[in-house]
């Protein structure tokens, strides 16, 4: 997307709740697939309004765990469930629940799941998946169906306002001309054989 409007980006990875904290007050450029609304949140962000994917927050389990009955968000409530601090979506919708491990990272999270420290870890369906596949880590399965699926955007902080429809029709313009799919498809090839 940044590509097809001339611009360079470099993407540092840090904790979710301080990259966006940083892009509010403008250390950082913008923040990448993050839910609607965050702009309420964090003032100085503005969001292109094109997705740039639908991404699907699942309950991760290990397979020699018993299931967890439902996969309502109100089904994990009695449960020890992590998730990474700074997801929105995952810190509203588990709001009140007694039994909550919050990490800093996907890799903390998912090795405080494989030696059994929680019940489950909610996350990215397809960000989980390519975890796991790095981290060499067998026997962990996403529940299905996922609990939410919520289209993620881009947010760049005010001083990029100029960029922001730029980026949209770059968007809109790789979607039309297959693009976005065929980067989709080929970066999840590796660990996500069925698709995303």
């Amino acid at each position: 997307v940044y590509k097809r409007q001339g611009v360079q980006i470099e993407i540092p990875f840090q904790p979710a709740e301080r990259s966006i904290i940083l892009a509010n007050q403008g250390v950082h450029d913008g923040e990448l697939n993050r839910i609607a609304g965050m702009e309420a949140l964090y003032p100085n962000l503005i969001r292109v309004p094109e997705s740039s994917m639908t991404m699907a927050f699942s309950l991760f389990l290990r397979d020699q765990d018993p299931p967890i009955a439902s996969h309502a968000w109100e089904a994990l409530r009695p449960h020890e469930i992590g998730f990474v601090e700074g997801w929105k979506i995952l810190e509203e919708n588990t709001a009140g629940f007694p039994r909550i491990t919050r990490v800093n990272s996907a890799r903390q999270l998912f090795r405080v799941l494989e030696r059994g420290r929680v019940d489950g870890v909610l996350y990215s369906r397809l960000l989980g998946h390519a975890v796991l596949h790095d981290l060499g880590i067998d026997g962990i399965r996403a529940v299905d169906p996922p609990l939410a699926k919520r289209d993620m955007f881009i947010y760049l902080n005010r001083r990029h306002a100029a960029l922001v429809p730029r980026l949209a029709t770059a968007l809109r313009e790789m979607k039309a001309d297959g693009t976005h799919a065929r980067i989709i498809r080929e970066s999840t090839a590796p660990f996500l054989p069925d698709g995303p």
